[in-house]
């Protein structure tokens, strides 16, 4: 577990350098140009895991600007989201997509989705957790 989270940490650093990167390369110094940011990471992420084609992304970003305060965790949000996607729901060098999509319900409101196609979850494990639990009740 703690060595998994070592491996990890240079994703999540590098999601949080592209923001202070993307800040310091910009005449707007207190936003982040969320499209570029996206892609920007998305690509990083298909680099450092050598994806080549088998795992392909849908992004679509609506045309928005955050500022640090909320680019940062929604970078850190979609990195974690990602990864798990890449390692969990395509085992085996299975093929497949990621959609990853940004858009602005209300001023001030986003809302952000990301899916995949891949193997999903167990429907058995989470039956058994109802089991599980109603057996502890019955008990009680």
């Amino acid at each position: 577990m703690a060595l998994s989270a070592i491996k990890n940490s240079p994703h999540r650093t590098h999601s949080m350098s592209l923001i202070h990167q993307k800040l310091y390369n910009s005449e707007n110094i207190s936003t982040i140009n969320m499209p570029n940011y996206i892609k920007e990471l998305v690509e990083y992420l298909r680099e450092s895991f050598s994806l080549e084609q088998r795992i392909r992304f849908d992004v679509k970003i609506d045309p928005l600007e955050l500022d640090v305060a909320h680019a940062v965790p929604l970078g850190l949000i979609l990195n974690e989201a990602i990864t798990n996607s890449i390692k969990y729901v395509f085992p085996e060098d299975r093929t497949g997509m990621i959609y990853i999509t940004l858009e602005t319900k209300a001023e001030n409101q986003y809302l952000l989705t990301i899916s995949d196609n891949g193997i999903g979850f167990d429907t058995n494990l989470s039956n058994k957790s109802k089991l599980f639990r109603n057996e502890l009740n019955n008990t009680a």
